[in-house]
């Protein structure tokens, strides 16, 4: 039971994380678009309104954690 209990939360633990990556990975395309256009994005979740410096500065909050 123990090694059922084990893997189970393995198992949700690593489906989580995947979702997560995911997210991360479409964000940072959707910032990068943005920035390669030149165009400034607005944050559908939060109403922010980030500008190429801003997603610039996105960007590398997520590139440095990657290496």
């Amino acid at each position: 039971y123990v090694d059922f209990i084990g893997k189970e939360i393995q198992t949700a633990y690593l489906e989580s994380y995947s979702e997560y990556g995911q997210n991360i990975f479409d964000r940072y395309v959707t910032y990068a678009d943005f920035w390669i256009q030149d165009q400034e994005y607005r944050d559908p979740e939060t109403g922010e309104l980030l500008n190429r410096q801003s997603l610039n500065e996105e960007l590398e909050k997520i590139e440095k954690p990657a290496g």
